[in-house]
């Protein structure tokens, strides 16, 4: 008797499946076929008086069918009843992919919106030339959602987001290209511009790929061109980016009580470099709190050192003084906390650090800020407990060898190159500055050259000398585990330790007293060999595209700048084509990601073996 009713529910959602499947058959292909055509006019004709307001009309009648298609494709799925612990983590799944589609049809109508307020600025009189571009890219912008949204079925995505995060390094690229997608997007709307005539999405994606990447290069005048609610969105993304959205994201999911899976977990765990999960929780928790309580430290001194400067509350719109653009000393003042703290290099400043080559609390601030976001969470944690146990006198532990190579060679690359910048440019491009100016000019150079890319002196003044040690700097980079890239300065000791055991024929590398791990020395090898690899490549590109254009010394300096993710430039960077900027924005990409991070994520498992090939000698040298 109960056969027959078992049947008709089974048979049920099979229905309502089907003619979801039928519904999204007819919607999904039709909506295509009438956008296509659509964006590819938009883009042959630019901004038309009369052609672009009919096109964008038709966009304007196609987007409703367009949302009734993604809401069968993210229903036909759901499962009826939750019978099952297996059917609820599907729910889970289904429901985060609705949530993907939602974030997709917003932004369509933002892109949509933007395309009409283009129009009516044309509408007002602006020139049509100026408004062309911006009118190509919400139009490039919202034929990619459309195609985002129909092919974003809960099934693939499901399978996708499974296959990255099946590879912590897969799922490290993954996160970091994601945002950048989103931040992009956002910096695209007129709502993040002072002026829709701005509007770019390969501008807005540079922008957004090197605000997550914590670079600060820029093809724009972040003061000039972005609103308040664009640099909100640098801002977010930059913290985003100096965290590591996976600690971030993780971060929140143990705020609202959420269990973390065991690979993400193991991959965090590296991340951070924690030695077990069962403290992986308070590590994490530890990072975000003591980043968060840094840079408000950092912006209430800043706040009190702005106040030498009143123009700093000045809009970039309403007056053409260096510091104008914060439009508030508060804002400023936490703006660049969080950029110098993560090592970002973004100023919303018209002149960016220039004007206070002349000044010495905002300078010492951002350098102390830098300086502890440059060191590594692990760093930082161990002092910490350090300074716990000085407040409860209690007997202190040595410091971890990782630690003390840390600040051992931090503090050496610092005085080298102040050293190094106040020889070759004290009567250069530091002429005009006092003696003690000069001196915190060249301390701030140093410490801004290692991933920061503040600078308080223009590097297009610098000679091709100085430029070549910062160049040095930059490759060198930051601490592991901190907000800034580069090989960092742990890989420079471990290959300088190995050179020292080669000339004295130790059969081990040794640090500070401790001998060193062969595979340390050779994952050192293996980032450093890398990284040479990645910025010899882009060099390469940049001297085929753009030779004719910009000297060799300065295409290098981007180069390595951008691999680095410094963001320091010698003026260059709006210059170049739309190859070079393409190019840096992924070397920006996979300077904060690693170049070995990427190298594992594009590359298979390897299955560990079980023999021993027979030695033999080679040549060396």
């Amino acid at each position: 008797m109960n056969e027959p009713a078992q049947t008709e529910d089974t048979e049920e959602p099979a229905a309502a499946a089907e003619r979801g499947r039928s519904w999204l058959l007819l919607v999904g292909p039709a909506v295509l076929v009438v956008w296509a055509p659509i964006t590819v006019l938009q883009l042959l004709t630019g901004l038309q008086p009369v052609l672009s307001w009919i096109l964008t009309a038709i966009e304007v009648v196609v987007a409703p069918w367009l949302v009734v298609a993604v809401i069968v494709l993210a229903r036909q799925e759901l499962p009826r009843e939750d019978k099952s612990e297996r059917e609820r983590s599907w729910r889970d799944r289904i429901l985060r992919s609705v949530g993907f589609h939602a974030v997709s049809l917003l932004l369509l109508m933002g892109s949509i919106a933007a395309q009409l307020q283009v129009l009516y600025t044309s509408y007002q009189g602006a020139a049509s030339a100026e408004l062309s571009g911006s009118y190509r890219s919400y139009a490039v912008a919202a034929f990619v959602l459309v195609v985002v949204a129909l092919l974003g079925s809960p099934r693939r995505l499901s399978r996708v987001v499974a296959a990255v995060a099946d590879r912590p390094a897969r799922l490290m690229v993954g996160s970091f290209g994601l945002v950048a997608l989103i931040g992009t997007l956002l910096l695209a709307l007129p709502l993040s511009l002072q002026r829709v005539q701005d509007a770019s999405l390969l501008g807005s994606l540079f922008t957004a790929v090197s605000a997550v990447c914590v670079t600060g290069l820029s093809v724009y005048n972040v003061a000039e061109t972005y609103s308040a609610f664009g640099q909100a969105v640098i801002l977010l993304l930059m913290q985003a980016g100096g965290l590591g959205i996976m600690v971030l994201s993780s971060f929140f999911a143990i705020i609202a009580g959420r269990r973390l899976r065991a690979r993400r977990a193991v991959a965090i765990a590296e991340l951070v470099d924690v030695d077990s999960l069962a403290v992986l929780r308070r590590s994490l928790v530890g990072i975000v709190v003591f980043t968060l309580a840094v840079e408000a430290c950092g912006a209430v001194l800043l706040y009190f050192a702005l106040g030498a400067h009143p123009e700093v509350g000045l809009d970039a719109a309403a007056s053409s003084a260096p510091l104008a653009g914060a439009g508030s000393r508060l804002w400023a003042a936490v703006f660049h906390s969080v950029s110098a703290f993560c090592n970002a290099g973004f100023s919303i400043f018209r002149g960016g650090f220039q004007p206070f080559a002349h000044s010495w609390a905002v300078p010492t601030i951002a350098m102390a800020l830098i300086i502890i976001g440059g060191l590594g969470f692990p760093v930082a944690t161990e002092l910490m407990g350090r300074l716990r146990m000085l407040w409860r006198r209690q007997r202190r532990p040595r410091l971890s060898l990782h630690s003390r190579v840390v600040l051992l060679t931090t503090a050496a690359l610092i005085g080298a190159g102040a050293v190094a910048f106040l020889l070759l440019e004290h009567d250069s491009s530091m002429r005009e500055l006092s003696w003690g100016h000069k001196l915190i000019a060249a301390l701030f150079q140093s410490v801004s050259c290692r991933t920061a890319g503040f600078n308080t002196i223009d590097f297009g003044l610098m000679q091709p000398a100085t430029l070549m040690i910062a160049c040095c700097l930059m490759f060198i980079g930051a601490s592991p585990g901190s907000t800034g890239g580069g090989a960092k300065t742990t890989t420079l000791a471990v290959l300088f330790s190995s050179l020292r055991a080669e000339l004295r024929n130790r059969p081990q590398a040794e640090l500070a007293g401790r001998a060193l791990k062969p595979s340390t020395v050779r994952r050192a090898l293996a980032v450093t060999i890398m990284s040479v690899f990645v910025v010899g490549a882009v060099v390469f590109v940049l001297l085929l595209t753009h030779h004719q254009s910009q000297t060799s010394t300065q295409l290098v300096f981007e180069a390595v700048s951008a691999v680095s993710t410094t963001g320091l430039s010698t003026g260059i960077t709006a210059q170049l084509g739309v190859a070079g900027k393409l190019l840096l924005s992924f070397a920006m990409l996979i300077g904060r990601i690693g170049p070995l991070t990427l190298a594992l994520a594009i590359a298979e498992r390897w299955r560990s073996t079980h023999y021993r090939l027979v030695e033999e000698h080679i040549g060396i040298g």
